[in-house]
């Protein structure tokens, strides 16, 4: 995983791809994907994209839009590279998210728990929250202690994602 450097400035291109669970935008720059999200108005997605990397030139590159999903966060062949802003710990929570199987859940807890810091349930579900990378760092895989939890982009999203993943893979 490459940490972006916001005193970088850089070049951000995104595009627009359909997946099993509605459109996502997909934005690359020279380090990977740095923005994968579910979007109801493109338009609304471009403009939130050039607010987070007000510091990058960002503009459309139409030939992502014929990007596969599944292809690009699924393919086991070539490890995506993934670029975004973080603080450490949000950080490390990501990395830790990266580590659950496909399919698999763990809980906020358990997450806490595996960065060191079993008391920081509350901090690991913020930097869950922050994550700009959907499916890509799964925070989708995450549950609550009773198995339920929110998505920033719909519970009904979340399971679905997750239910497909036990199918796919």
């Amino acid at each position: 995983m490459h940490l972006y450097n916001p005193s970088e400035n850089g070049v951000v291109e995104y595009g627009f791809i359909d997946s099993p669970f509605g459109r996502c935008l997909a934005a690359f720059n020279y380090s990977g994907l740095c923005s994968f999200e579910f979007v109801d108005s493109e338009e609304r997605a471009a403009a939130v994209l050039r607010r987070v990397w007000a510091d990058s030139w960002v503009g459309r590159n139409r030939a992502f839009d014929r990007i596969s999903f599944k292809e690009l966060l699924y393919d086991g062949k070539n490890p995506l590279p993934l670029c975004f802003r973080s603080t450490t710990f949000q950080s490390a929570v990501w990395q830790a998210l990266l580590r659950i199987a496909p399919g698999e859940t763990m809980t906020y807890a358990e997450v806490a728990a595996a960065v060191g810091c079993p008391g920081a349930v509350r901090q690991v579900a913020l930097a869950i929250a922050a994550n700009r990378l959907a499916v890509a760092v799964p925070c989708h895989r995450v549950v609550c202690g009773d198995g339920g939890g929110g998505y920033r982009w719909g519970r009904e999203r979340k399971k679905a994602i997750v239910d497909w993943e036990r199918m796919a893979m």
